[in-house]
């Protein structure tokens, strides 16, 4: 996991915060309903019990509760209503999780001016008496229909967000810190195989330990010079290093052009091509001669794709090259790609391998030798 991936998770969780609430605050509520499909007991009651003359009825039909009243009026107060009995007394339901009641209803009538009223009824049981339903209290809204509330309070909703932040955090911290603590390890281990460099270059040691950092023929880097520039190199940082690509680059029979042109037009092709290399690789590629008519190309932050593209070049440009004394020059390349953490003697020998199977196929061409994936 890359320090990116960790920003992205930050950005989502604020997104996802920002829906949570908006979808709490305008949605998950909780619906309780009551209709002619309801299981309640539901009841018609009248003033007759007040010494009134009212008759009502009640009737269940396609989902509703249709009550019909004959009202008498010679009653001075006449009334007919639906009573409905969540629980029975002294048992109760508790409706402090919904925060409004929504009230459907048609009235017809004869009158042109009615009233309708809606009462919650509660049994307490320091007053209240069962089966007497004038000592419940008496609970008056003014109405609106069926009840609603949040699936969640408020005040447990944004505690649940405020905990499931406190993880997300206490995770990127966890993360951050197994990130911080591979890229010591692979830092160490680059080190620890950077500091082998030196043994994987050192071809015939007591000879190059007193030779300096360059060529004397071409200018560019001996194998010491190389060593020197890989161990500066490791300073950087490893995503600015790494992929980084081995070319090798092999002059082609390059015996017989000092056998036929003398060992001085050989010196002048080895300088040509160290010139031609030099003005295709970048100013931050390292160039060195390798050994005898060979140089090896090392390309920092480079894919073995890109590599393989620049040893194309390369091939191209030498083979149609007009070379002094009408001499013609091709070159044979071999190519590796190198990971972090990988040791840099595995590299060069997979680009080595890589350099003499183009030989073998008839050399001028270009062969790469990847690491195989476990």
């Amino acid at each position: 996991m890359k320090t990116q991936y960790l920003h992205r998770l930050l950005i989502v969780m604020i997104i996802a915060t920002a829906l949570a609430l908006l979808l709490h605050r305008y949605g998950m509520d909780a619906v309780f309903r009551i209709d002619g499909n309801s299981n309640f007991i539901a009841n018609a009651v009248d003033d007759r019990d007040s010494g009134g003359k009212t008759q009502s009825t009640l009737r269940r039909e396609n989902g509703k509760l249709i009550l019909e009243c004959q009202v008498d009026t010679s009653y001075q107060w006449p009334y007919c209503e639906i009573a409905i009995g969540l629980k029975q007394p002294p048992a109760g339901m508790d409706l402090s999780r919904y925060d409004f009641v929504r009230l459907k209803i048609r009235y017809e009538g004869p009158e042109d001016q009615h009233q309708v009223r809606f009462f919650l009824r509660n049994f307490h049981p320091a007053y209240a008496k069962v089966g007497d339903a004038t000592s419940l209290k008496v609970q008056e809204l003014v109405y609106d229909p069926s009840f609603r509330g949040k699936l969640i309070s408020s005040a447990n909703f944004r505690l649940g967000i405020i905990a499931v932040w406190l993880l997300v955090m206490i995770g990127y911290l966890v993360a951050d810190a197994v990130l911080t603590h591979r890229q010591l390890s692979a830092s160490t281990r680059q080190q620890a195989s950077l500091k082998r460099i030196n043994e994987a270059l050192r071809v015939q040691t007591l000879i190059y330990a007193k030779l300096s950092r360059h060529d004397t023929l071409t200018g560019v880097l001996n194998p010491k010079g190389l060593g020197d520039e890989l161990f500066e190199l490791a300073k950087q940082r490893e995503e600015d290093i790494f992929p980084m690509s081995l070319v090798f680059v092999d002059i082609d029979h390059f015996r017989k052009i000092n056998d036929q042109y003398s060992h001085s037009a050989g010196d002048q092709v080895l300088k040509n091509l160290s010139n031609v290399i030099r003005d295709h690789i970048k100013p931050s590629d390292l160039l060195a001669r390798w050994g005898g008519e060979e140089f090896l190309v090392v390309c920092p932050g480079m894919s073995a794709a890109e590599a393989g593209d620049l040893a194309e070049s390369l091939r191209n440009t030498v083979s149609s090259r007009i070379w002094p004394n009408g001499i013609r020059v091709t070159c044979s390349f071999g190519l590796s790609e190198l990971a972090a953490g990988e040791d840099l003697g595995d590299g060069i020998k997979r680009a080595s391998d890589a350099l003499q199977r183009a030989k073998e196929n008839g050399r001028d061409r270009v062969e790469a030798e990847l690491a195989k994936v476990a």
